[in-house]
């Protein structure tokens, strides 16, 4: 899963953490509609470790891929979002989940 979501995971001497959980997280968020309270009840860690994740970019390697386990793989590319029929919200949402320039590319294949 983790790999899905570009999560990136660095061994410390202490433990492993992962290095981009804000970047994650924020996807996560996008493509979900989740909130950080939300996200903290699936990772089981408190509402301040989430807030904390999206402050520092850091997370224990643990907690988040309880979290990342939670939630399916980024949606496939089958999942469309038409220009001419979508609302703004959902043209941002996706614009967001797979990334700018993947979407404005994606008429001109």
């Amino acid at each position: 899963m983790a790999e899905e979501w570009g999560a990136e995971f660095v061994d410390t001497d202490i433990r492993e953490i992962c290095i981009n959980a804000d970047d994650v997280v924020r996807s996560i968020k996008n493509a979900s509609g989740e909130t950080s309270e939300s996200l903290a009840r699936r990772a089981g860690v408190s509402f301040q470790t989430v807030q904390r994740w999206l402050g520092s970019g850091r997370a224990d390697a643990t907690a988040f891929r309880r979290l990342l386990a939670a939630f399916p793989a980024k949606k496939a590319a089958t999942d469309r979002v038409y220009l001419d029929k979508a609302t703004p919200k959902q043209l941002y949402d996706r614009c967001a989940t797979l990334g700018w320039d993947a979407v404005l590319q994606a008429g001109k294949e």
